[in-house]
């Protein structure tokens, strides 16, 4: 009897701590981020809330994901954890498996191409305090895993370098005059660098965004 009284302890304390759900109060309105499931997600960033989650688990709390007009993989997503300590914020988010599923938004009316992923994708986050024009930036630097888009090859052709495969290696959010972008920057096959701006508010990827935040993109894939 002297172990069972640890054991159930140690088993009530688990489940008193996964899962970690923030309020969906936390979300940005629609007026600024359409989709609501990213809403809920740079609320979270913004307000600095732990979170601890599947996927499955996130949609019986919150259905309203499942319209998300994004359609993300909800529900192969066995885990996605955000902490942070005194080393920094981290955020990791774990697969069933690597996937592979279409470009969620639309490029010249089309999805034409796939959005891969390792089983474990980690990320570094920090709060970038100010930089230009742009406001409430938040930057994750990518630290384990791999994540990128392969486009199809006519669209590559058509757009030329404005549009290219990417190995992505940071990812940002940030205001800029009112208006939420979500920013995409990595590596191309030739050895270049592209970043990907998507307006959260139209869900429409710019294929010529506002010169800051390429700019901010850009010099963030430099540093070490």
């Amino acid at each position: 009897m002297r172990r069972v009284g640890p054991t159930l302890l140690f088993f009530l304390a688990a489940t008193a701590t996964w899962p970690q759900i923030p309020e969906r109060s936390v979300s940005r309105d629609e007026s600024e981020i359409k989709d609501v499931f990213l809403a809920y997600i740079v609320g979270i960033m913004l307000e600095d809330h732990e979170l601890d989650v599947d996927g499955p688990t996130l949609l019986d709390v919150f259905p309203e994901f499942e319209g998300s007009s994004l359609d993300f993989p909800f529900h192969d997503i066995e885990r996605v954890h955000r902490t942070s300590s005194r080393e920094g914020t981290m955020i990791s988010v774990d697969f069933v498996r690597p996937l592979s599923f279409p470009v969620p938004v639309d490029i010249l009316g089309y999805h034409p191409g796939r959005i891969y992923t390792t089983r474990r994708i980690v990320f570094d986050e920090s709060a970038v305090s100010a930089h230009g024009e742009l406001s409430h930036v938040r930057l994750l630097v990518r630290r384990e895993g791999e994540i990128g888009i392969d486009f199809v090859r006519w669209l590559d052709l058509l757009l030329g370098s404005l549009l290219s495969d990417v190995d992505a290696r940071v990812l940002a959010v940030a205001e800029l005059n009112g208006r939420w972008y979500a920013i995409l920057g990595g590596d191309t096959p030739d050895g270049g660098s592209i970043v990907g701006v998507l307006d959260l508010l139209r869900n429409r990827i710019l294929l010529r965004p506002p010169r800051v935040l390429r700019d901010f993109a850009l010099e963030a894939l430099e540093s070490p």
